[in-house]
């Protein structure tokens, strides 16, 4: 993995998922953007070509992920993974193809199984 963007408002997630990375995959380089406005044009321009792509639904006053979600190419959709419990979303999100989903609200899962949660969904692009 070389580049990843979260598209998150949620510092909490945000946080979680960063540690992750960092303790995983020390060479990825980062890249988060909590207004969809912000990540649509970095994806059109800036950064289209990245490996993995986090996508909130709800990102509070930064707007809506389906912006986002509306201008990725066949091959980015390949590449990303949808965190949101916005059911809206997550459908518009399977009717695109995706199919890797992360419940960021970790229920279910153990505090000690949270890192290894996001490291096995990080690995199934």
């Amino acid at each position: 993995m070389k580049k990843i963007l979260i598209v998150e408002d949620n510092n909490d997630f945000k946080n979680i998922v960063k540690m992750v990375i960092n303790e995983n995959f020390p060479e990825s380089k980062v890249i988060i953007f909590d207004e969809a406005k912000k990540a649509v044009e970095a994806i059109s321009f800036s950064d289209k070509d990245f490996d993995i792509l986090l996508l909130d639904g709800d990102l509070g006053f930064g707007g809506y992920g389906g912006d986002v979600l509306n201008i990725l190419t066949p091959e980015q959709l390949q590449k990303t993974i949808v965190c949101s419990g916005n059911g809206a979303f997550i459908a518009e999100a399977r009717e695109k193809g995706l199919s890797i989903f992360m419940d960021k609200e970790f229920e279910g899962i153990r505090a000690s199984k949270i890192g290894s949660y996001i490291l096995e969904t990080l690995k199934r692009i």
